[in-house]
């Protein structure tokens, strides 16, 4: 009987003890210039966040939240203009509203023949590259 755990007592704090202890001891060892107590206590909050996060990967839980609206590319082209439509569409040069965007892609659905804007200084390139990127960003027919 006193091998039995009780319901308060379980593994899961002897193993929050035993990580804790291990990055106190690594931690300390490493030289880490921080009162004691302080580093017992962060040690004790890192191992407890490991714990937490491995028991919702075991939960199969996903472990970050998919973004919510329109994402801008990471990858931009810092040789061509900022309005070009690849920039406008990337982190660096775009807004993350994507009005302009969306403003032109419904001007561009709306007339299929439109070749050129000369008020962003696009010829048949730009235009072309705008209706085939602008889509994946504000969905085909916002």
């Amino acid at each position: 009987m006193a091998d039995q755990k009780q319901p308060g007592d379980n593994r899961s704090s002897d193993t929050l003890s035993e990580m804790a202890f291990q990055l106190f001891s690594d931690r300390s060892s490493r030289g880490v210039r921080v009162a004691t107590e302080a580093l017992a206590i962060t040690c004790f909050r890192d191992a407890a966040a490991f714990m937490d996060v491995a028991k919702r990967v075991r939960s199969g839980e996903p472990l970050t939240a998919e973004p919510e609206g329109p994402q801008l590319s990471d990858a931009s082209a810092p040789n061509l203009k900022p309005k070009h439509p690849l920039n406008m569409v990337s982190k660096r040069f775009g807004d993350p509203k994507l009005t302009e965007v969306r403003a032109i892609h419904n001007r561009l659905l709306k007339d299929p023949t439109l070749e050129t804007l000369s008020e962003y200084d696009w010829g048949k390139a730009e235009v072309s590259t705008a209706r085939e990127v602008f889509p994946a960003y504000v969905g085909s027919t916002n």
